[in-house]
């Protein structure tokens, strides 16, 4: 079994359930996300998405919430790589859309990033949360849960297991 650590790299030494997700999951899991926002009255102008995983994610919210506007970040060693246009988020309702969050390292650099900027309003958004006993950041929703021993496999990564 490879698993990925924070920076990428493969680690051989953990073992874990594989939860081999299909596309059907995930058009569910978008579709939670949609309902949760119209519940919360919350119309985004734009989609921050996490790079790669929120992608897909991202792309099939914007058909849904009729939001054409996706800017994508990609959050490694080396800080935020970010949209040349960043400056279009002042004043924005966003959310931020990722496939799976655990401790949210990725997501906490964004958010620290993000204070930079007139943002108006923010709503962290993910496909799948994973059991984490110290969260730096818990997301304003997930569609899905999975105990911590589990590793979610997402139908566009399955080639790779």
């Amino acid at each position: 079994m490879l698993l990925h650590n924070y920076e990428g790299q493969r680690d051989y030494s953990v073992t874990t359930n594989k939860v081999f997700l299909e596309w059907s999951d995930i058009m569910a899991y978008v579709q939670a996300i949609q309902k949760y926002l119209t519940s919360i009255s919350f119309e985004p102008d734009s989609i921050i998405t996490i790079h790669k995983g929120g992608l897909i994610p991202s792309a099939m919210l914007s058909y849904l919430l009729k939001t054409s506007e996706i800017y994508d970040f990609k959050i490694g060693e080396g800080g935020v790589v970010y949209p040349k246009d960043i400056l279009q988020l002042n004043m924005k309702k966003v959310i931020i859309v990722d496939n799976i969050i655990e401790r949210g390292e990725k997501l906490s650099v964004l958010l620290e990033f993000l204070r930079n900027f007139s943002v108006q309003q923010t709503s962290i958004l993910t496909l799948v949360q994973k059991e984490c006993e110290s969260p730096l950041l818990t997301p304003s929703f997930s569609a899905s849960m999975i105990k911590k021993e589990e590793w979610a496999v997402f139908p566009w990564e399955s080639l790779d297991y």
